[in-house]
């Protein structure tokens, strides 16, 4: 079985969402580890790369929503933290799941694309069943 994701996000609407000082998004979206990397490989733009891992993010929930067409969800809420992306040692993104996401997807290997340009940021992902 195959399920695939695909997302895009508006960096400019993502920074504004960030920046406002009444949001909790930053802290319910992205992992420590996330946001490390953003500032530590942003170039002057940490903001491209948290939009990049909001896609994947988005994608990989919509990959295992199109393996369940016609069937209720396994996870009533969504728990971004629990949907971490991360680089290997040569700076390939990889998509690490925690809880409930690891418990019900670790039968399934996950493939990532991540990709920005401009004012927007992409994400691409494809579950295959081991």
């Amino acid at each position: 079985m195959i399920g695939l994701g695909v997302d895009m996000v508006q960096i400019s609407q993502l920074r504004k969402q960030l920046e406002d000082p009444a949001s909790l998004f930053s802290e319910r979206t992205f992992t420590a580890g996330e946001l490390r990397y953003a500032k530590e490989h942003s170039s002057g733009n940490p903001v491209q790369h948290l939009a990049a891992r909001f896609a994947a993010k988005e994608a990989l929930i919509k990959a295992w929503s199109s393996m369940r067409i016609g069937r209720p969800p396994v996870i009533a809420n969504s728990n971004f933290l629990e949907i971490e992306v991360c680089n290997d040692y040569f700076g390939r993104p990889q998509i690490k799941l925690h809880g409930a996401f690891h418990q019900h997807l670790q039968a399934f290997q996950v493939q990532i694309s991540l990709s920005h340009e401009g004012d927007y940021a992409i994400a691409t992902v494809l579950l295959e069943e081991l």
